[in-house]
């Protein structure tokens, strides 16, 4: 059995997908295998993926109809055999030794959950954000952490032990995956490590999901950080600050990506009830000690004038 499975569901993205399995198969740390799960691809990508199986013996192909995201991990994990589990999706790629210095601190601290900074790349700029290396002891701590200003709910950028999704599956048929379910696998984690180093490049595609203009899927974003905040109020109630600052991040992302796109009927809609929203809260933004006082000034300036705002932001 290997040390480490990885898991990489592929859907059309085939320019980017040898650059992500040469990103593994050339680990620092070997003992891993790589199950590529092919979801229902039209392009390139099955054939890519049936190469690498042919050259390199750690490679698995499992070739499915689509299902989406949540399904093409469901469907690694079904047959998955390491003792700990990564997710690496088909277009981002990783740092050579990322799995060699995650496994390292996971055996150190007898942590049941290793992981590393994003470094985030856009079409237009890369933006790294390092923090201070961190062992957490309580969920507590470790929603703060993740929920919080520059923290990360993926589970790409993580080594998880096996037994945390012995019984644990992706929601299927849900965008933002990782915001549904990172309250689940927390749940089972009673150590978690986090090193401050870059190591999971993340691709931000225009045509992706989570692309910047706005369309139909841009509020699923709002839906996943609602059921977390629910989830929080239930299990948490003194974690509630981190799960309204995500909840009035994710407010505000969707106002941002509406005032990037061109306006229509629909999209001026939406706005108009994102900022009754906020306005409506403002005085809880305001008052969140997990908000920085950066971000509190942010949430004032795009309500009071959105075209400073983003001039501000991205000029």
């Amino acid at each position: 059995m290997p040390t480490i499975s990885i898991i990489v569901p592929v859907f059309n993205v085939a320019p980017y997908l040898k650059k992500c399995i040469d990103s593994l198969i050339n680990q620092t740390f070997s003992d891993i295998e790589i199950i590529l799960v092919d979801d229902g691809s039209t392009d390139k990508s099955p054939i890519i993926c049936d190469e690498y199986a042919l050259s390199d013996d750690r490679v698995k192909v499992i070739h499915k109809q689509n299902g989406g995201l949540s399904d093409a991990r469901n469907a690694g994990l079904d047959v998955c055999g390491g003792e700990y589990i990564a997710f690496v999706d088909g277009d981002d790629y990783v740092a050579h030794n990322m799995y060699e210095l995650l496994y390292k601190k996971a055996a150190k601290y007898h942590a049941d959950v290793s992981g590393c900074q994003l470094v985030n790349i856009f079409p237009d700029h890369t933006f790294k954000q390092n923090k201070e290396d961190v062992v957490l002891y309580n969920q507590i701590d470790m929603i703060k952490h993740i929920f919080c200003v520059g923290g990360s709910l993926s589970v790409c950028n993580k080594l998880f032990k096996r037994f945390i999704f012995d019984d644990l599956r992706f929601d299927v048929g849900k965008h933002y995956e990782d915001a549904y379910i990172v309250l689940k696998w927390l749940k089972k984690v009673h150590i978690m490590s986090i090193i401050n180093d870059g190591l999971y490049y993340y691709m931000h595609r225009g045509d992706s999901i989570t692309g910047n203009e706005f369309n139909k899927k841009s509020l699923d974003v709002i839906y996943a950080y609602k059921y977390d905040l629910k989830m929080i109020k239930m299990l948490y109630p003194s974690a509630v600050s981190y799960g309204e600052l995500r909840l009035y991040w994710a407010y505000r992302n969707v106002l941002e990506r509406i005032l990037r796109s061109r306006k229509t009927e629909e999209t001026e809609c939406v706005a108009k009830e994102i900022k009754k929203f906020l306005w409506k809260n403002l005085f809880k933004i305001m008052t969140n000690s997990a908000i920085p006082l950066k971000q509190k000034v942010a949430y004032v300036l795009i309500l009071l004038n959105p075209q400073i705002y983003m001039y501000i932001k991205y000029r």
